[in-house]
């Protein structure tokens, strides 16, 4: 069976990322190089393409993320197509607001992983597959061991709203980073555990047990040993 090579159109001032890129995806990708602004606005108004990779800084002496303003005006020229943000720095509120403006993930230079990038390169060109009824982990109460159902019940979004949406691809694009960590915050009934549950379920723990924790009926006291464990006798 013959696989598709996929046109990626990478935007980055580097000569040498290029050259990374093609080298190193050569296999499954064909890359196409823009380095200004305008070279990129020519190629996506004259070619198609199934996946842009968009470099946030493109002169590292004054820092502008000018790679943000140009997510809308490549989703204008190239309607539908996904957009990956590549940044140098490990620069999460960033990244995030580039899913808010957006693109489809967040890559970090910083943390090249052949795996990872090529998962996120597919994922967002092909689109994540829907899990099968049935099939999702199943989750664990933190004291008891218990399973207690599985992900999809009763823990799942309900509704399909633009806020909904977005929130959906900003927990996507974050389940995507296993070292990662997430604050989230917000009134008691917002869904913060669905939400966190949702988080678990789409990363690469997901087969591992989710653990809840209420930390109300946690003892002040008692609170490192509750999450992080204790060596026997340690109280006595």
């Amino acid at each position: 069976m013959l696989v598709k090579n996929y046109q990626v159109l990478l935007l980055d001032d580097q000569v040498e990322f290029h050259q990374e890129m093609r080298a190193t995806f050569r296999k499954h990708y064909i890359f196409d190089g823009a380095r200004t602004i305008p070279e990129l606005e020519k190629k996506l108004e004259e070619t198609q393409y199934d996946l842009l990779l968009l470099d946030l800084v493109l002169d590292e002496d004054s820092g502008e993320r000018i790679g943000l303003s140009l997510i809308e005006k490549a989703k204008i020229l190239s309607p539908g197509l996904p957009v990956i943000v590549v940044t140098k720095d490990n620069d999460a509120e960033t990244a995030l607001e580039a899913i808010n403006l957006g693109a489809t993930n967040f890559l970090y230079k910083g943390k090249f992983n052949y795996d990872t990038w090529d998962r996120k390169f597919k994922k967002a060109i092909e689109g994540a597959p829907e899990e099968l009824p049935g099939t999702a982990p199943k989750q664990q109460d933190f004291k008891s061991g218990k399973e207690t159902g599985t992900a999809e019940t009763p823990h799942s979004f309900i509704g399909q709203s633009p806020k909904i949406m977005e929130i959906k691809r900003l927990l996507d694009a974050l389940s995507e980073e296993p070292e990662i960590t997430v604050l989230l915050t917000g009134e008691t009934g917002v869904g913060k555990e669905v939400a966190a549950r949702y988080l678990h379920r789409q990363g690469p723990r997901k087969d591992r047990p989710f653990q809840a924790i209420n930390l109300t009926t946690v003892q002040k006291t008692l609170l490192e040993s509750t999450l992080f464990g204790h060596v026997k006798g340690a109280f006595t």
